[in-house]
């Protein structure tokens, strides 16, 4: 049994987040040094204050000083810096999305230009938030935002984009939570969490008599002498425990799905580190680093295409696809090309539709991959075995001598899919072939016979298209997935798209939505249908001996190895530990 832990293989964690940026943000991180913690996060406005303020709080006046944003880089140097909104506003009172980004996001954006790091944390001015807010948060890149609602627990939030604190610095109850703390035995990663505004340690109602920085040095002593706690800014919390969340469990075999080193215990023993996107199990009892298989990119995710039929349609794909940084697209045609024209009714509407003469095929479909799609459309079911070899086997000889290369692949002509037909594929010397069966699924065929019946993900006009994307690039499911779409270019005329903002008003819309969350998720190896094949193909191809791995295949192969970038060359064998 695994059991997620932090990085000091404990599970309790401790963290400052204090606001406003003022001078005694200097004399908490010394205190916190004393007891060698480094855990502070400090909330900033980013645009400018006046600096010296008198203020009265509980009765008690005190003196603060604000720094200016200039003054924000050398003193926070040890320590991170989060958002405060760039003007301290209430963000539920703003009247548009504008005004909310621009208060948040691009506060958090001059930040990073001061500090010189991505800044992506904040804390909800005055503590109002909306679930609307929160959204447009994440959308613009901030991991976690801290609320003002004291919980008095250890429980990690669910969201950490509504991170509701343990306590503010002046309860009472921090050295009763902390000790309860210690005290658990629950397995599960904990984290208290401590806010409050330094300048107001100066208050002298502190709950051990005289000043409140009695209160925290009590505070930081108690957590710092247990040896329970693993102490990390705000942002090390949200990010370590983000990747706890990526992990993939099966029995005794764990996946760190994240792009940092997870830790852990087995069977409440063996300490182990897990590098990024590396896998770990037992063997023997002990536990043993594996290798994680990837693309040619280092992920584990792909994306490809297909559209039937061969038209002129087809240019304005490519051009989709190059602008979404050359997405691999594969173009199923009949060989019975004359470069002729006619209205097609589609679901009620009249597209005209014009196929290219073979002579212009090369150059039309160059830098893309060309499969067949039978001689004339027939349901090869019915079709003898002469027939058969002109719809199949001709036709993709022809199309072969008009591209320059052996057309491999295939589609189904009105799905005509069945495993007889499956059998003279392969005996024509198809490699692959699809079907029009969306799965709304990411499994790869199994093996080499399963690839004559590949089932695509989703059709370019299904209303789940775009969410799919997103399913595919964010799952925590292990090994290869590929996330396969199909259709027609001429469809795409369609003045019905299902993506309403789109700029044509047709289902190129549509299919320009897909492609663009594809290049937004930014983990997906994009290529052709053949190109997905022969690689999964050639990793079938693998073989692995105590350490060692053997590639047996005429391809590179690619994966992780203890949180390195491994490529095993074609006949070589890569060792693990050597």
């Amino acid at each position: 049994m695994f059991t997620p832990t932090y990085p000091d293989y404990n599970t309790r964690a401790f963290t400052l987040g204090f606001d406003d940026g003022v001078a005694q943000d200097k004399k908490l991180m010394n205190m916190c040094a004393r007891y060698d913690m480094k855990c502070c996060t400090f909330m900033l406005n980013a645009n400018n204050h006046s600096n010296d303020v008198s203020l009265t709080v509980n009765g008690c006046k005190i003196q603060v000083y604000f720094y200016d944003a200039t003054e924000f880089k050398e003193a926070y140097a040890d320590a991170e810096v989060a958002g405060h909104g760039a003007s301290h506003l209430d963000l539920t009172k703003l009247e548009n999305d504008s005004e909310i980004i621009a208060d948040s996001a691009g506060g958090n954006k001059k930040l990073s230009e001061i500090v010189g790091y991505d800044v992506v944390g904040f804390a909800y001015a005055y503590g109002t938030l909306n679930d609307h807010i929160k959204e447009l948060l994440r959308e613009n890149g901030i991991k976690y935002a801290r609320t003002c609602n004291v919980t008095g627990s250890a429980k990690l939030p669910e969201d950490f984009l509504e991170w509701n604190p343990t306590a503010i610095e002046t309860d009472k109850r921090i050295p009763d939570i902390i000790n309860a703390c210690i005290r658990s035995d629950t397995n599960e990663l904990q984290c208290i969490y401590i806010w409050g505004h330094a300048g107001e340690l100066d208050c002298t109602d502190g709950y051990l008599g005289g000043d409140r920085w009695n209160d925290m040095n009590n505070t930081l002593r108690l957590v710092g002498r247990s040896g329970k706690f693993w102490c990390a800014t705000n942002g090390e919390i949200c990010d370590y425990v983000t990747a706890t969340r990526k992990l993939s469990v099966n029995g005794d075999r764990v996946v760190n799905n994240s792009d940092i080193t997870v830790y852990g215990l087995f069977d409440n023993e063996y300490r182990v580190s897990i590098p990024p996107h590396s896998a770990i199990s037992l063997k023997d009892g002990k536990p043993v680093v594996n290798f994680l298989l990837t693309y040619p990119d280092y992920n584990t995710r792909a994306y490809t295409m297909s559209y039937d039929d061969g038209c002129t349609y087809d240019a304005k794909v490519m051009e989709l696809c190059k602008k979404y940084g050359n997405i691999g697209c594969t173009f199923a045609m009949m060989s019975y090309l004359g470069g002729t024209g006619s209205y097609l009714d589609r679901d009620g509407y009249q597209i005209y539709v014009e196929s290219y003469s073979r002579v212009k095929v090369k150059e039309a479909y160059k830098g893309y991959e060309v499969a067949g799609h039978s001689a004339s459309h027939q349901d090869l079911r019915n079709l003898n075995d002469e027939n058969f070899r002109k719809e199949v086997d001709d036709s993709n000889k022809l199309l072969s001598s008009l591209v320059g290369y052996e057309v491999k692949g295939f589609s189904y002509p009105g799905n005509c899919c069945s495993d007889d037909v499956m059998k003279k594929l392969r005996r024509a010397g198809v490699l692959y072939a699809r079907t029009t069966d969306s799965t709304h699924s990411f499994e790869l065929p199994e093996d080499a016979f399963g690839f004559l019946r590949w089932n695509p993900t989703v059709s370019d006009h299904d209303p789940r298209a775009v969410e799919l994307v997103r399913q595919c690039s964010e799952n925590d499911e292990t090994g290869l997935q590929c996330y396969y779409l199909w259709g027609h270019a001429f469809d795409l005329e369609k003045p019905d798209p299902i993506n309403k903002g789109g700029a044509t008003g047709k289902r190129w819309d549509d299919l320009e939505a897909v492609l663009s969350e594809v290049q937004k998720c930014g983990n997906y190896w994009c290529v052709s249908n053949m190109e997905v094949y022969e690689y999964v193909m050639a990793t079938h191809k693998l073989t692995s001996a105590g350490n060692c791995i053997t590639n047996s295949s005429d391809k590179t192969i690619y994966g992780i190895y203890n949180g390195e970038k491994i490529e095993i060359l074609p006949g070589e064998t890569f060792t693990a530990g050597a």
